[in-house]
C-alpha cells in the first residue's frame, strides 16, 4: 500500500454570501457534493459585520450538520476568496 492511499481528503465548504441569503454546500476531497441542495439561511448582511459574520458561522455549521461532518478543531484553509455584495443604490 502506498502512502499516497493513506491519505484521507477532507472536506470543502463554499459559502455564498448575498444581500439576503448565504447558501452553503459541501464538497468531499474528490469533488462530489455531500448535499443534494443547497443549505440557504439569513446573511444578515444589513445588519451590520458582526451580525453577517455570525450568520456565515451559522451557515458553516449548518450545512456541515447536514452532511454528518464534524468541524475540526483546527482547519487549515486551502483558500479563502472573499467578495462583498454590491451596493444597491
Amino acid at each position: 500500500m502506498s502512502s499516497a492511499s493513506l491519505v484521507t481528503p477532507g472536506v470543502v465548504v463554499g459559502l455564498d454570501i448575498g444581500g439576503t441569503a448565504t447558501n452553503a454546500t459541501v464538497l468531499d476531497g474528490f469533488g462530489r457534493f455531500l448535499v443534494d441542495d443547497l443549505c440557504e439561511t439569513p446573511s444578515c448582511v444589513l445588519d451590520g459585520p458582526p451580525a453577517a459574520l455570525d450568520a456565515l458561522r451559522h451557515a458553516f455549521e449548518s450545512v456541515l450538520a447536514q452532511t454528518g461532518c464534524r468541524r475540526p478543531r483546527s482547519s487549515r484553509s486551502a483558500s479563502t476568496p472573499l467578495d462583498r455584495p454590491a451596493p444597491t443604490a
